[in-house]
């Protein structure tokens, strides 16, 4: 659609103007850097939570943006995990102790993220951020509450299922 051209070459300059800064020498410059393009909060969120799903598509083939106007680039939203959890059996044996998969630190995979996480300043914010999640919506206790709610979710289901079949399903 010749109307939207002018959109597309916007945004088509606009992720070019990034890989230029990432790959310049002022990258981490605070006015003129990388964080004046984009919203390093959701790119935050976004990587923490696809490290902590084991999000095999996560950086890849299942990645969205968006940039509100006038605004920075989003990472986001966070979708399709149909391989992630371990469900991928390509990978081997699934490890629930070996989680973080090698490849959401990998410089030659993710180029853009690599150079990131060799800022001080955007490791530190990232941490930062999975320690307050750790100490409130992904602390343990909250996690076995989610869990624990959505087991019950299920034996109520169950119990319908067993009312109408006659059958106990363990």
């Amino acid at each position: 659609n010749p109307i939207r051209k002018p959109q597309i070459q916007y945004i088509s300059n606009y992720l070019g103007t990034i890989s230029s800064i990432l790959n310049g020498p002022q990258w981490t410059n605070p006015i003129s850097g990388y964080t004046s393009l984009i919203d390093c909060d959701s790119w935050i969120d976004y990587h923490v939570h696809q490290v902590l799903m084991m999000g095999i598509d996560a950086m890849g083939p299942s990645t969205y943006f968006y940039k509100p106007r006038g605004g920075k680039l989003v990472f986001g939203p966070s979708w399709d995990f149909d391989r992630s959890q371990g469900t991928e059996t390509n990978t081997g044996s699934f490890n629930p102790f070996k989680w973080g998969l090698p490849a959401f630190f990998n410089p030659t995979y993710l180029p853009w993220w690599s150079q990131l996480f060799r800022d001080p300043d955007f490791w530190q914010k990232w941490i930062d951020r999975y320690q307050e999640l750790r100490n409130g919506a992904l602390s343990t206790n909250s996690i076995f509450a989610h869990i624990d709610n959505l087991a019950n979710q299920l034996w109520e289901a169950q119990r319908r299922d067993e009312t109408r079949w006659g059958a106990r399903v363990r």
